[in-house]
Formats: structure tokens, C-alpha cells, sequence
């Protein structure tokens, strides 16, 4: 079996809407990325059109909608109904920013395509195998914490992120 045998997958309902999500960030993360289409993306969605201030945001966010499409195509090969239960909080963080940034619509769509995902997730509830700790497992395990505690602030807001502004003034210069 090659790298590339994608005939072994099994194109189950889950593996179907992953692909599909895949498939949409990948193209608006290339609108963001490519500055001809980025007019075009800004017409679809004009809220994204306040937070990407400069050409660098507008790249930083791309590129992180490409990895994340990445992402989940790898999860697709490795299992769908996994990445599906794995998927659920960061779409609905995608959902609360869409909301937060004024684009109902937008935030309406993730909403219902973070449902189909818990749906997809969670319907037969899945036979997790025990896990190999190999020195990647070990990695992943220490750092994924270490990721959650620096985007915490960000995420919660409120006083702990008006103390970060207060510590680091320009820091609040280019997300305001």
C-alpha cells in the first residue's frame, strides 16, 4: 500500500463532511494567502476584513486556515469519526469569532457544520485503541498543554486580557 492508495480509506459520512471542510478552508485560506483573491474572499466575507488589518495578518491567517485544512485531511486518512470528536472545539471557537466579528451568517454555517461534526463524532461512540507512547506521543502530550496555556488569555478575555494589554501596550495596538 502506497503513500497516495486513497481506494483503502473508507468514504463513510464522516470521512465525506471532513473532506468537505477540508476543502473549504483550503480554498478561502488560498483567497487569503494569494493577494489577487483577496478581494474576492472580503466579498464573501467582509467581518474578516476588520481583524486582517495588514497583509501580514491576512497571510498569518491563511496560512493557519491551510494547516488546519492539512490537518484534517491527515485526520481523514487516520480515522474520521476521531477527527470529527477532535474537531468540535475548535469550530466552535471558529463559530464564536464569526459571531463575535459580526458575520451571523458565517457563524450560522459553523454552527450546523459543528453539529453534523458531533453528530458524525459521537453517533456510534467509537472503540478508542490504547495509545503507544512513543517519544512523539510524549511530545505532543507535554506540548499540547503549554499551547493551551498561552491561547487561554486570548480566548477567556475580559480583565486577564486587559492585563496582558496593560504589560505589553503594542500588543494592543495590533489586535484593536
Amino acid at each position: 500500500m502506497s503513500l497516495f492508495d486513497m481506494q483503502s480509506m473508507e468514504w463513510t459520512p464522516a470521512a465525506r463532511l471532513l473532506a468537505f471542510i477540508a476543502g473549504m478552508l483550503a480554498l478561502s485560506s488560498s483567497m487569503l494567502i494569494f493577494p489577487c483573491l483577496t478581494s474576492c474572499f472580503y466579498k464573501v466575507e467582509p467581518h474578516t476584513q476588520k481583524v486582517c488589518k495588514t497583509r501580514l495578518f491576512e497571510l498569518g491567517n491563511g496560512s493557519h486556515l491551510l494547516y488546519w485544512s492539512f490537518a484534517m485531511v491527515g485526520g481523514l486518512v487516520a480515522g474520521a469519526q476521531v477527527t470529527c470528536i477532535l474537531l468540535v472545539p475548535s469550530m466552535l471557537a471558529w463559530t464564536c469569532y464569526h459571531y463575535s466579528a459580526g458575520g451571523m451568517p458565517h457563524a450560522v454555517l459553523n454552527l450546523a457544520l459543528t453539529v453534523a461534526l458531533a453528530y458524525f463524532g459521537f453517533a456510534p461512540f467509537p472503540m478508542l485503541q490504547p495509545m503507544e507512547w512513543t517519544p512523539a506521543t510524549i511530545f505532543l502530550a507535554i506540548h499540547t498543554p503549554l499551547v493551551l496555556m498561552a491561547a487561554l488569555p486570548m480566548l477567556v478575555g475580559g480583565k486577564i486580557m486587559d492585563a496582558q494589554y496593560e504589560q505589553k501596550p503594542w500588543v494592543k495596538e495590533l489586535f484593536l
